[in-house]
């Protein structure tokens, strides 16, 4: 049989959630001396933070662990559902306390950020695709702590939801330019530095044609002098934050400002 085939050829969110709870007993009878659902997803994370999501695998945390690949189906079922557990326990590192502050902005904004660290700390959750709504406690405190920020605002339900959706897409988006980058010269083989200069030659071929003047008003303005990747990466962060607050407040205004029904 297969190292990575999954016990069942369908799974069962049921399971799935008693793992995520913690509600689940090892399907065995008895464990394994030394070896717990903790050590093993704590080994997962470690494999997939210095190696990337491809390295993951129950063979690979079998063989750090010194164990067989059985060994662990005993306490998970595949490597779908390690990943789960994976990245509810790092959701866990990163969770938002209980807003203390009663500016709904400051609030969402702390929260946008602390998502976006947790996908610089461990860049392979954003390889995961999203093929179902959060279902463990850490990540429902996630959902939970953002929709808190919004209680006291004249917004619904659903649009408070909407906003969560859509800042969590913001920070994907942002997260995963971010990563890119990061990984460019490891993955082409090209240093940085490079890249940089190709570009620079390539604007300066485009303006001194006279075909690109808004490109030349830029250049020119030395928008595009920022020695380092991080510091624009994050100021491009802000800056788009900061935007989507600005349209949350301006629905807020309009509720507000709208006669009562």
């Amino acid at each position: 049989m297969g190292e990575e085939m999954p016990r069942e050829d369908r799974r069962d969110p049921a399971r799935t959630l008693e793992l995520l709870w913690g509600t689940q007993s090892p399907r065995t009878r008895g464990p394994k001396p030394g070896l717990s659902l903790e050590r093993i997803v704590e080994t997962a994370i470690k494999i997939a933070d210095t190696e990337g999501l491809g390295a993951l695998s129950m063979r690979r945390v079998a063989e750090q662990l010194g164990f067989t690949t059985m060994s662990l189906y005993r306490y998970v079922p595949s490597k779908d559902e390690l990943i789960e557990l994976a990245i509810e326990a790092v959701a866990g590192e990163e969770i938002p306390a209980p807003t203390a502050s009663t500016d709904w902005r400051v609030g969402l904004a702390d929260w946008a950020r602390r998502t976006i660290q947790m996908y610089r700390d461990h860049p392979w959750v954003i390889e995961v695709p999203l093929n179902s709504p959060p279902m463990g406690p850490n990540m429902i405190t996630w959902t939970e702590r953002g929709l808190a920020t919004l209680s006291d605002t004249p917004l619904t339900g659903g649009e408070m939801i909407q906003i969560l959706v859509m800042i969590t897409g913001y920070v994907r988006g942002h997260a995963q330019l971010t990563i890119t980058l990061s990984q460019a010269e490891a993955r082409t083989g090209v240093p940085e530095a490079e890249w940089d200069t190709a570009y620079g030659q390539a604007l300066e071929r485009a303006i001194t044609q006279g075909e690109y003047p808004m490109l030349a008003r830029l250049v020119s303005a030395n928008v595009f002098d920022v020695e380092e990747d991080d510091v624009w990466l994050e100021a491009d962060f802000e800056f788009g934050l900061e935007r989507i607050l600005d349209g949350i407040q301006a629905l807020i205004d309009h509720r507000q400002a709208a006669p009562a029904s």
